[in-house]
């Protein structure tokens, strides 16, 4: 699994560091940077825990699933699909070069 890290063009000033990262799971699901949801690595991992939901430690990110994140923040989720969907166009054009 890669993690990496998607950012706007012109980032815009005080851009957090690290908040566009994200990886894809083995059986292709993507998992996201907890801050996109205003949540600290620690309680992202407890409430991923505490649901049964898998979580990836990156350095002291925690990623979390999309999906699990849209349902946990549904006033987030038109923001999410389209970070999903640019992440699937760039994993998309990635697979074609190989």
């Amino acid at each position: 699994m890669e993690v990496f890290e998607l950012t706007p063009i012109a980032k815009p000033k005080n851009f957090p560091r690290g908040f566009g990262l994200c990886a894809y799971s083995e059986d292709g699901q993507l998992f996201v940077n907890s801050i996109m949801l205003e949540m600290s690595a620690h309680s992202a991992f407890l409430a991923c825990s505490f649901d049964g939901e898998p979580t990836i430690a990156h350095g002291n990110k925690v990623l979390v699933p999309i999906d699990w994140a849209m349902r946990q923040r549904p006033d987030l989720a038109e923001g999410l699909r389209r970070f999903k969907q640019r992440a699937d166009e760039i994993k998309g054009a990635e697979g074609r070069r190989n």
